[in-house]
C-alpha cells in the first residue's frame, strides 16, 4: 500500500480553530513524544467531556491517543506541490486584501 504522503512531499497545513471540525481520516500535524508528525485520525472518543484522538501513521499502524490541546497544530488541506499551489490560489483569490 502506497502512503498518502510520500517522503519529503510538500503539504499545506491549515490551523484548526475548532476541534469539532476534526473527523475520522483527517490528516493532522501533531506532536507525539516530543517530535512532530503528520498522522491520520483513526477514531475519536469523548472521555470525561474531552475529545481524544487515536492516531495512526499513514500506513495504518496505530501510534497512540492524544488530546487536542498542545498536541494537534494543523490539518493537511493539500498534498503535493501542484495541489498546494492550486489551493493557495483559490484561497487568496476569494479573500479581498484591504
Amino acid at each position: 500500500m502506497a502512503p498518502t504522503i510520500k517522503h519529503k512531499e510538500q503539504v499545506l497545513l491549515a490551523p484548526i480553530t475548532d476541534e469539532n471540525t476534526l473527523k475520522k481520516k483527517d490528516i493532522v500535524f501533531c506532536k507525539v513524544g516530543g517530535s512532530f508528525y503528520t498522522h491520520q485520525i483513526k477514531s475519536i472518543k469523548a472521555i470525561k467531556g474531552k475529545r481524544r484522538y487515536q492516531i495512526s501513521n499513514l500506513k495504518g499502524r496505530v501510534n497512540g491517543t492524544i488530546g487536542f490541546f498542545n498536541k494537534i497544530f494543523g490539518k493537511v488541506v493539500a498534498i503535493g506541490k501542484e495541489a498546494c499551489k492550486v489551493y493557495k490560489a483559490k484561497l487568496f483569490s476569494s479573500n479581498k486584501v484591504v
